[in-house]
């Protein structure tokens, strides 16, 4: 008696991928240009606890970045196993689904935490004025931000032909 493990078809990693990669895209356009916006036009930056907040809301974003980028990973791993992309994208896009994850574990644990610290008053009184320091990192955080969107970009139209195929006439 031969033992047979069923397959699931390969769309079906592809489709969740597909899902993630959306859904992440999403997700960070909102929190990028609606949720922070909103906040900074409500008066954020002049609140003394601003800094808790942002870190307590950024680090929950950014600990499901994590788990999307581990997703992500493993579905790049598999959908390569099952032979869905080509050999020509497979160094490319290991690279792109490891730079997804790497920026998402900066972010939590390097890039927030510094700017949090950085916009910390000890004594609660007093704003704290944006300095230097502060600059430099929301300009790595925006770089990051824009290499993030366009590999998410990517991923998703890359993952779009082979989840919606158009039929050919």
């Amino acid at each position: 008696m031969q033992i047979q493990f069923s397959h699931p078809e390969q769309s079906s990693w592809t489709k969740y991928l597909f899902y993630v990669l959306l859904g992440w895209l999403t997700a960070g356009l909102l929190l990028d240009f609606v949720v922070m916006p909103s906040l900074y036009i409500a008066g954020m930056m002049t609140s003394s606890d601003f800094a808790g907040a942002g870190y307590v809301l950024f680090g929950l974003f950014n600990h499901c970045e994590i788990m999307a980028g581990a997703v992500v990973l493993t579905g790049v791993l598999v959908l390569l196993s099952e032979g869905v992309l080509d050999y020509y994208n497979r160094i490319a896009t290991i690279i792109e689904g490891l730079t997804l994850l790497t920026i998402a574990l900066f972010y939590t644990y390097c890039l927030t935490p510094a700017m949090s610290a950085l916009a910390l008053s000890l004594d609660g009184s007093e704003l704290i004025e944006v300095t230097r320091a502060m600059n430099i990192l929301q300009f790595e955080y925006w770089a990051l931000e824009v290499i993030k969107f366009s590999l998410l970009f990517l991923f998703v139209r890359r993952l779009s032909a082979v989840v919606f195929p158009v039929a050919k006439p």
